[in-house]
């Protein structure tokens, strides 16, 4: 059964409206103020497009990923990559703008001979000796030479005994 003010749906054990007995009573039309003048007819508004979602489309997404790749060929051009057992990944600056040497391991270049270490990987021992993480050449060079200095007194200092013992031993 249907209440035949409002038209909701009522049970067969209901006698009055719920939604009616609830609902405020309604209020007087009044008239309304704009229409109570005379009436001037208007055009109709224009039509108008309406507003476009904006979308990542196929170009920007393309613009976006060109971007990102520059910006990774830069750092490769710019830094080395060093990894190193002791500090972990460290970013140095080169000393040319080059894609070669990039990645570079600070335990194979300590591992191995210093004088094969330079022919093996010249720019980044060069840019590794400017952030003082290798020694320098100098610093190098003296340190063989004060090796090659303690190594000869020691054996003058053998040469001198052997020396001594077998002149005083023959006597």
């Amino acid at each position: 059964m249907l209440c035949p003010k409002c038209g909701y749906s009522l049970d067969s054990f209901e006698k009055d409206c719920p939604r009616c007995a609830n609902a405020p009573p309604p209020e007087p039309k009044k008239p309304d103020p704009i229409l109570s003048g005379p009436v001037r007819v208007q055009a109709p508004p224009p039509e108008l497009d309406p507003p476009r979602r904006h979308r990542l489309g196929a170009s920007s997404a393309l613009c976006v990923c060109l971007g990102v790749a520059g910006f990774l060929l830069l750092f490769c051009c710019k830094y080395h990559v060093v990894q190193s057992s002791e500090n972990g990944t460290d970013f140095v600056p080169k000393v040319n703008f080059t894609l070669s040497e990039t990645f570079v391991s600070m335990d194979a270049i300590t591992g191995m001979p210093f004088v094969q270490a330079r022919s093996r990987w010249p720019l980044a021992v060069k840019a590794l000796q400017a952030e003082g993480m290798l020694e320098s050449d100098e610093d190098f060079e003296a340190r063989i030479q004060a090796e090659l200095d303690a190594k000869m007194a020691e054996s003058k200092r053998e040469a001198q005994a052997e020396f001594d013992r077998i002149m005083g031993g023959g006597r």
